[in-house]
């Protein structure tokens, strides 16, 4: 008997302030959004969602406190919203604030040009309706942020300028085999460290047989460390990261990295259908986060 999988991780480290979006995903139609306050390690759960979230078209606002992001059910005829959608909700919660109905899986998504104005990644001409938009502080804005050029697609239209932008340098991108293409990138841990990132994208690339992949390693000025991880970010000389379902910290001195500490364990969490605090969309639990 195979023995289950660990849930994955995926997060979303927030420009001005020391909050982390975590979408804990597992089962594979179960995601919970989490937010993990990196002042005191204390982890939060908000909601749950029986469906798909696309973590790399998501986005988190400047000052963590809103969220954009792109899920699915995959009911293309049989549910209002067309079977996918672009939410925009208050952290750590998935109840829609402004709601587009989208009906298939091109785009979708967003990024935060501040804390008040998100772009929506809509591919230009691809078919979306606007479900409902309700006064939070929050509008749209027709211009991409800066450095982001729209086009038709998928995961890198959005997830490539925000690695950039969140100062993630591309060193090279190119084929590597079997039809698949890769995107590498380096962000700087301390002095004589730096994180290596790769993106990939191709057909079953990941281990779960996912289309969009990372890999990472540790690079010294005298070794290099292979990182298996879900998703890794950097933050003050130090590594923040999802593995085997729980949540990490690492500093990275210049001498190497110290021993890894587990904040938060959240393999054993189950689905619970959970109230968000505050009145936003209302759509049936099957559709969209309740």
């Amino acid at each position: 008997m195979k023995p289950k999988p660990a849930p994955r991780i995926f997060g979303i480290l927030a420009r001005k302030a020391p909050i982390v979006a975590i979408f804990r995903r597992g089962p594979s139609k179960q995601v919970a959004l989490l937010e993990w306050n990196l002042d005191t390690n204390r982890v939060d759960l908000g909601q749950w969602l029986k469906g798909r979230i696309y973590e790399r078209r998501a986005d988190l606002s400047p000052d963590g406190r809103t969220l954009i992001y792109f899920a699915a059910n995959h009911r293309w005829s049989s549910d209002r919203l067309g079977g996918s959608w672009t939410a925009v909700s208050r952290m750590p919660y998935l109840r829609a604030m402004h709601l587009y109905a989208w009906g298939h899986c091109w785009n979708g998504g967003g990024l935060f040009i501040d804390d008040k104005t998100y772009w929506l990644n809509d591919g230009g001409s691809f078919p979306k309706t606007d479900v409902w938009r309700t006064d939070f502080g929050v509008s749209a804005s027709d211009r991409p942020p800066a450095g982001v050029t729209p086009g038709h697609g998928e995961d890198p239209v959005t997830y490539i300028p925000r690695l950039i932008r969140d100062g993630w340098r591309e060193v090279d991108r190119g084929p590597f085999g079997n039809g698949h293409f890769a995107v590498r990138f380096e962000k700087r841990v301390c002095r004589g460290w730096m994180l290596e990132k790769t993106f990939r994208m191709g057909v079953a690339i990941g281990p779960h047989g996912e289309c969009y992949h990372d890999d990472h390693r540790l690079i010294g000025r005298e070794t290099t460390i292979d990182f298996p991880a879900d998703w890794v970010e950097v933050r003050k000389s130090e590594l923040l990261f999802g593995k085997d379902g729980s949540l990490w910290r690492q500093a990275v001195h210049p001498l190497g990295p110290d021993t890894a500490k587990m904040i938060a364990d959240l393999t054993d969490m189950t689905f619970a259908a959970i109230p968000a605090p505050y009145a936003g969309v209302t759509v049936p639990p099957a559709e969209a986060a309740t």
